[in-house]
């Protein structure tokens, strides 16, 4: 196996906790390319909208992990079946796990391909 395909999406919390909440917000509303925020308007975001989302989060979990993490560990282990010549692996631009980490892990285990498929048409 030389080569790897790394799925990468914006990614979101990997459950329904204040802190994944809260993290995720933070690098995704704090990526100035997508959005400019004073500050101090950052602060409060961060402050109240984790508190408030965490139980809309419970409500649509789907085996403990929200949707989106569920799916794309679904289309991951699903593409592993279905081209096992690749390593499959996912990355995501705010959430672990983070593409720049997966991207260096797969450089170390000295992939010579790495394919990386843009899971969001904003970024395809």
């Amino acid at each position: 196996m030389n080569s790897a395909l790394l799925l990468s999406s914006t990614g979101s919390p990997q459950r329904a906790e204040i802190e994944e909440i809260r993290t995720f917000l933070k690098n995704f509303l704090g990526d100035r390319k997508l959005i400019k925020l004073p500050t101090f308007i950052l602060y409060l975001i961060l402050k109240i909208r984790p508190r408030k989302v965490k139980e809309k989060y419970k409500k649509i979990l789907i085996k403990g992990l929200t949707p989106l993490n569920f799916y794309m560990n679904g289309l991951r282990e699903n593409l592993q079946k279905s081209i096992p010549e690749l390593k499959i692996e996912i990355g995501n631009l705010y959430a672990p796990p983070y593409l720049k980490d997966k991207i260096k892990e797969l450089k170390k285990s000295n992939f010579r391909r790495i394919y990386l498929l843009p899971l969001y048409p904003q970024g395809s």
